[in-house]
Formats: structure tokens, C-alpha cells, sequence
């Protein structure tokens, strides 16, 4: 049996990892619009993602109320209210 020195093993090591480095190149540039369609294909069929989406959506739409409702009590601390102003005149 044939040994093989450091060098021929790192030397071989090194022209598979650059052939391979190559094809999957090659494969990104040429079906990287239909490995996406696919891609999103599946995607779209998750349960998974159908409900972290729309937790997110909650999530963001929830966070939008909470903003909200503390600009318009900033407001009336600002300002009061006006129900408040017209029972002082009174």
C-alpha cells in the first residue's frame, strides 16, 4: 500500500474544495430564480409560517395601540380634558 505525504493530502484536499466551490457557483447563477420559487413554494405551505406571521403582525399591531394610547395620554396630560375644562367654568 501507497502512503500518501502531508502535502499530496493537503494539495488534493485543496483542488476538491475549489472544484466543489465551482459547481455550487455555477448552480447559484443558473437556478438561483427557481431555486427560490420552489423555495418560497414550500415556504408558503408551513403552518409554521402562516402563524409566526401572524404573530408578528399581532405583535406589531398590538405594539402600534400600546404607542397610541400613551400619545393620547400624554395629550390630555398636557392639555386635559376637555369635559374637565367646561365643568370648572361652570
Amino acid at each position: 500500500m501507497k502512503t500518501r505525504s502531508r502535502f499530496t493530502h493537503f494539495t488534493d484536499c485543496r483542488a476538491r474544495a475549489s472544484t466543489i466551490q465551482t459547481v455550487t457557483d455555477r448552480r447559484r447563477s443558473l437556478g438561483c430564480a427557481s431555486m427560490l420559487h420552489m423555495d418560497a413554494k414550500k415556504l408558503l405551505k408551513e403552518k409554521k409560517f402562516w402563524f409566526a406571521s401572524i404573530l408578528v403582525v399581532w405583535a406589531a399591531g398590538l405594539q402600534g395601540q400600546m404607542m397610541w394610547l400613551q400619545r393620547q395620554d400624554a395629550f390630555k396630560q398636557k392639555f386635559g380634558n376637555l369635559n374637565q375644562k367646561e365643568e370648572g367654568e361652570t
